[in-house]
């Protein structure tokens, strides 16, 4: 693996794009086929406004200030600003969305995130793992408990994801920014997070 192809995937299945493919593929997948195309519009526009547009432009605007230090967020510090802003505007777009009561089944995708930023962070002031490894993680038990919970058989898209998993936590370790055991134990905290989420849910 080069050095530019693993950079090329570890941008493409960065923590925060990981956050947008787990909520637009599931209407690949007609999951929300019931749901009016203006709703859809108005939804996916504000999440991508708010998941990704908006907080973007925050911590570029923190980068010009000088208050992260590069945009790349290699450093622990770094890193703990971004998903704190983020995390903040994930859950500020959540409670516009349950404000607006746009199609409350989409709710729990929204939330689940939030929640994996807050173990991340948390876990972070105890124990250094990889944030692209725990979302690849937490983005694969994601659809293993979805198959569970709504009873679809999704064999395929979890393969290719485990597949991908594997170029994403290959390009971390070969890129040096994390040790094996920070890559491996991100993504069994984040696939096992995900599908203890679901049983949990399903009860």
């Amino acid at each position: 693996m080069s050095i530019k192809y693993a950079r090329l995937i570890s941008f493409l299945f960065h923590p925060i794009l990981m956050v947008l493919y787990m909520i637009i593929i599931p209407l690949y997948i007609k999951l929300y086929s019931d749901c009016s195309s203006h709703q859809f519009l108005m939804l996916y526009g504000m999440i991508i406004t708010g998941y990704l547009i908006i907080p973007s432009m925050i911590l570029y605007l923190l980068y010009k200030i000088h208050y992260i230090k590069t945009l790349h967020f290699e450093e622990k510090q770094d890193k703990m600003i971004v998903y704190l802003v983020f995390g903040l505007f994930y859950y500020a777009t959540f409670q516009l969305v349950i404000l607006l009561d746009l199609y409350p089944l989409i709710h729990i995708y929204m939330l689940i995130p939030i929640l994996i930023i807050a173990a991340y962070i948390s876990i972070s002031f105890f124990y250094e793992i990889s944030s692209h490894s725990l979302f690849m993680g937490a983005f694969t038990g994601f659809f293993i408990g979805l198959g569970y919970d709504l009873q679809q058989n999704y064999l395929i898209l979890i393969l290719l994801l485990i597949l991908i998993s594997g170029w994403v936590l290959s390009s971390q370790l070969f890129l040096k920014r994390h040790t094996f055991r920070e890559v491996y134990s991100g993504f069994f905290i984040g696939l096992c997070g995900l599908i203890l989420l679901f049983l949990l849910l399903s009860k």
